[in-house]
């Protein structure tokens, strides 16, 4: 048989498989660890600052289904800014400067205390 002919009977069942698969949930490094150590970070708003409403927009726009930031920005994603991180991010980057960390870990979430909201006054 030649390779040509031989070839369809390889390529389709590949195919098939892959046109059936569930697309892939990559989530960032940091957020598994997070949960690995027990917080909630069911998504990257748990540090950063932008809306789960601009992903899921976004989504619909490229008629995807909603995913997680690397679904649509890879390693593409801002990597520097204040406007990119909640409080609890931009403490975070503040311990990584204050303990002259290369990198940003989750274990010291455990001595992060959020502000407490402002107190609404009482009429």
């Amino acid at each position: 048989m030649k390779r040509a002919a031989v070839l369809p009977f390889v390529l389709l069942p590949i195919l098939g498989a892959l046109s059936t698969a569930p697309p892939a949930g990559a989530t960032p490094p940091i957020q598994r660890h997070a949960r690995a150590a027990g917080y909630p970070a069911s998504d990257c708003t748990y540090c950063h600052a932008f809306t789960m409403d601009h992903m899921r927009q976004k989504a619909i726009e490229m008629k995807i289904a909603p995913m997680n930031c690397y679904a649509c920005h890879g390693n593409r994603l801002p990597k520097s800014g204040k406007a990119l991180f909640n409080p609890r991010g931009q403490w975070l980057v503040d311990q990584k400067h204050a303990r002259q960390a290369s990198d940003v870990d989750v274990a010291w979430l455990k001595d992060y205390v959020p502000a407490s909201p402002p107190a609404t006054a009482k009429r």
